[in-house]
């Protein structure tokens, strides 16, 4: 343990017991621990329990849909069916549909049944109905209570800020204030007797904002173009219909926008059916006009029939080229002024053959749309409407050089149509004609090419006719929303982290517990702390004595007593053949037990029937005298202050062999009368009366009296009280020992337990005996020190007492 430095100074190597894990404590304090982690476990199952039953359970349901899309082709730069598919999910998602939902779920009213911990809300099961006018909105977010008062009769009320507002009213008839009108009907619910019920009236915008941040919708397969929507809520039923109207408002909003767009096309030929049926009509009555004021028949009958029918079939496409130009000219001013083109594009469905691009206008027609739609509660400068602008600037310009270009086609084809001769016979016979003839025969060919244009309008009509009476969603629900799941809270995980925290708080204390252990628990941890010998381990005992005087003499055959009688059997191996034994009894602090190991070792030698003499020099706090039953007014205080002689000083006691000499009254200057020669002359006078001394000094890491004493003695004996002692005072112990180096020093290890559960180690006859080591087998038990006071500094303690400080400071043991 000591050393030598550079100076030839002996310097004491202090053990780091900091180092080293002692597995033995470690597992003794998980045993103990046992039935704290077994009560967290139980509290964290029971708080989980808890947990559960108050705490509002979330449930989700979720539908599939599959949604066509258009794929734009890739020179006009958008994306492709992906991106297609993300906007369909941003409109699923967006007030736009979800307050159509709202409204159609008719939630902005919620009913409640008042519990005694939480409310529930009463989805599709309230006892009665409410429709409401609101004139104030104030009203809002208000608890109206409706109590039944029988079958016909309810009373409604609510809080008002200074006063209660009530009403009774009968089922049916309205109830009317300032601020409100309410009409209530009964369900097909009965009332439960004693229920109290009350309902919400909540802004629709509101329950959208709330309802949109807990909808969902996602892409389940790019290539199916199916995605799936959920909704989440902590009523069961409702998450299934909702989630279900949130999909058929979907597809209806999808309806709804084919039959807009095919009536406005509708629309647009029927305008145009007036204007060239006006043309018509004017075409055909200049031509009657003409004929009846110039009484010419029709040059038609004269001109030879072939030659007329190929006249007849380039007017026929001269007309729905005139048709085409029209068509197109509406296009291109539509593409000009950025209006809706969705109305024209089935009027243009026919014009593939001359590479109308109709596909990328039907994607500009649905860009239009959901820029429309998303406009509503989206700014200008929302980073969707802005890249939809992107994607429409840049799809118009590209439309527009596409039908410019098919514009100039058309005139081209025109123009050869009009450079084309029929026949040299048809040619001549027209040359021949007269000149109101010929007159006639181009205002019959204008007319001809009006009511060919006006035709095809109507058959344009009729097919959007039937086109509308045939429409059918591009969108097709795979799967409905029938039932739906738990989300929120995971019971399983719920019931598996709650005793599973219990058991890592449990380990937790264990931890803590073993660090904050700082004291010496066994005789392996005095072992590897000091290598001063042990002379002895004392038990602790299993009843408290009945008497006042000492717990040998009421308990002779106590393991305690044969503990204390191995000490005595020890003493005469370590002072070998001194006449006198002089034995100093000290500790580091109080309540390690020294005073009571002093007055019971007194007591077991004298049975020995050698004569013993007990000396209490604690002068400055005294209980030698309270273990023997004792007055206090004469001692070692004025016995070594001359106030009173040796004989006088020594009191007799029941023993016959043992006499003592209390402390007396308590000096002024006890550490002067220690150090005096007088003490040292009454040592000496001692040493010729008696076999053994006994001195109970003061602790030694109080004052350092009890190194003076120690120095006059033979054995200086050092309790250790397991579990209380700290594991400091042994390395302080072994620098007394290394600066006194002719002290002889010896541990007596206090409270040791004998088989019970706690750490420390059991008492028994050993076959070995020597200075220092002895036959202790070992056991398990929790050490208590022993000791004698009359207040909580006594230090007595038997195995049955519990101490009222232990009982206060259960918290703080569950960590100690």
């Amino acid at each position: 343990m000591a050393e030598e430095n550079s100076n030839g100074v002996s310097q004491v190597q202090k053990p780091n017991p900091a180092q080293e894990i002692d597995f033995i404590l470690l597992l003794n304090i998980a045993i103990r621990t046992i039935p704290v982690i077994f009560f967290l476990i139980i509290a964290g199952f029971i708080f989980s329990w808890i947990y559960l039953r108050y705490t509002q359970v979330v449930y989700r349901s979720s539908c599939l849909l599959q949604i066509e899309t258009i794929t734009t082709t890739s020179f006009v730069g958008l994306k492709g069916t992906e991106n297609n598919l993300s906007r369909e999910l941003e409109l699923i998602k967006s007030k736009y549909i979800i307050e159509e939902a709202v409204r159609r779920s008719n939630w902005d009213v919620s009913y409640f049944s008042v519990g005694k911990i939480q409310n529930t809300e009463l989805y599709l099961s309230s006892p009665f109905k409410v429709k409401y006018l609101l004139y104030d909105n104030s009203i809002y977010e208000r608890e109206f209570h409706v109590e039944f008062l029988d079958s016909e009769h309810f009373r409604l009320y609510f809080q008002e800020e200074d006063a209660r507002w009530e009403i009774s009213a009968k089922f049916g008839e309205p109830v009317k204030d300032k601020r409100f009108e309410f009409t209530f009907e009964k369900t097909h619910i009965p009332a439960i007797p004693g229920n109290e019920y009350f309902f919400l009236l909540k802004p629709v915008d509101e329950v959208v904002e709330d309802v949109t941040s807990r909808i969902g919708a996602g892409v389940v397969n790019a290539d199916a173009k199916t995605v799936k929507i959920n909704y989440d809520d902590h009523v069961f039923e409702r998450t299934v219909d909702f989630v279900n109207t949130v999909a058929h408002v979907y597809i209806d909003k999808e309806m709804e926008q084919k039959t807009k767009a095919t009536e406005q096309s509708l629309k647009f030929i029927t305008d145009q059916l007036k204007i060239v049926e006006k043309e018509v009509q004017d075409a055909e009555a200049s031509l009657q006009i003409f004929k009846r004021q110039n009484k010419i028949i029709d040059p038609d009958l004269r001109l030879s029939v072939i030659p007329k029918t190929q006249v007849q079939n380039q007017d026929a496409q001269k007309a729905q080229l005139e048709l085409k130009l029209k068509s197109i000219g509406t296009l291109i001013e539509y593409l000009k002024s950025g209006k809706d083109i969705g109305m024209i594009i089935p009027a243009l469905s026919d014009y593939s053959g001359e590479n109308m691009p109709v596909q990328l206008l039907q994607e500009l027609s649905n860009l239009q749309k959901r820029k429309q739609e998303l406009s509503s509660y989206l700014t200008e400068n929302h980073h969707t409407i802005l890249e939809l602008n992107k994607d429409i600037t840049s799809l118009n310009a590209s439309l527009m050089r596409s039908v410019e270009e098919l514009q100039k086609n058309i005139i081209i084809k025109r123009s050869e149509i009009d450079k084309v001769d029929a026949t040299e016979t048809f040619q001549q016979e027209e040359n021949n004609l007269s000149a109101s003839e010929t007159e006639f025969m181009r205002l019959k060919r204008k007319f001809s090419v009006a009511q060919s244009i006006y035709e095809l309008l109507l058959e344009k009509e009729a097919q959007l006719a039937i086109n509308k009476s045939g429409i059918t969603s591009n969108t097709m629900m795979l799967e409905i929303a029938k039932s739906g799941w738990q989300l929120y809270p995971d019971n399983l995980l719920v019931y598996s982290m709650g005793p599973a925290i219990g058991i890592l708080l449990g380990f937790l204390i264990v931890v803590i517990r073993y660090l904050m252990n700082d004291t010496v628990n066994s005789r392996n941890d005095v072992e590897r702390l000091t290598k001063l010998p042990i002379v002895g381990l004392v038990t602790k005992a299993r009843k408290e004595s009945q008497s006042a005087f000492l717990y040998v003499i009421d308990h002779p055959k106590s393991l305690l007593a044969e503990s204390l009688r191995a000490i005595r059997s020890n003493l005469d191996f370590i002072a070998g053949d001194e006449t006198c034994k002089v034995v100093s009894i000290s500790s580091t602090v109080s309540k390690e037990g020294k005073t009571f190991i002093a007055a019971n070792l007194s007591a077991v030698i004298a049975m020995a029937e050698k004569k013993v003499v007990c000396l209490d020099l604690d002068l400055r706090r005294p209980k030698l005298n309270l273990a023997f039953g004792l007055n206090n007014n004469i001692g070692m205080s004025t016995l070594l202050s001359h106030r009173c002689s040796l004989d006088e000083a020594i009191i007799q006691t029941q023993l016959g062999n043992l006499n003592v000499i209390p402390s007396g009254p308590i000096p002024p200057n006890p550490s002067e009368l220690i150090l005096s020669q007088r003490f040292q002359d009454v040592l000496i006078e001692l040493k010729k009366r008696y076999s053994v001394i006994i001195i109970d000094t003061p602790p030694l890491g109080m004052v350092t009296d009890g190194m003076h004493i120690f120095r006059h003695s033979h054995i200086g004996m050092y309790v250790v009280r397991l579990g209380f002692t700290k594991r400091q005072f042994l390395n302080t112990l072994n620098i007394l020992k290394n600066e006194n180096l002719k002290i002889n020093f010896a541990l007596v290890l206090n409270a040791v337990g004998y088989g019970g559960s706690s750490y420390g180690y059991g008492y028994g006859y050993g076959s070995r005996y020597g200075y220092g080591g002895y036959g202790y087998g070992y056991g398990y038990g929790y050490g208590y020190g022993y000791g004698y006071g009359n207040g909580e500094s006594s230090g007595y303690y038997t195995e049955e007492e519990t101490t009222k400080t232990e009982k206060k400071n259960w918290l703080i043991k569950i960590f100690k």
